[in-house]
């Protein structure tokens, strides 16, 4: 008789510390997923970033091209 509750108190046990363990496991995904998550967002975040630096500057380029240009040209023209 005592074997048998010893027995059975060993299985909840180690029932238990099976439970446990799958709990932790589970929590262990849910991090890493969320960590997975949140470095996918901030890649985008930062791809979206160089998209509109990029945009500025080709807007910029030509624009300060053609100032120079203009400049020059009126620097030439003024003793003339």
């Amino acid at each position: 008789m005592f074997r048998k509750k010893e027995v059975v108190k060993e299985d909840l046990v180690s029932e238990d510390e099976q439970v446990a363990a799958l709990q932790l496991s589970t929590e262990q995904i849910e991090a890493e997923k969320e960590r997975k998550k949140l470095e996918r967002e901030e890649r985008k975040f930062f791809k979206e970033h160089q998209k509109k630096s990029q945009k500025i500057q080709r807007l910029v380029a030509p624009v300060l091209l053609i100032l120079t240009f203009i400049i020059s040209f009126l620097i030439w023209k003024m003793p003339h």
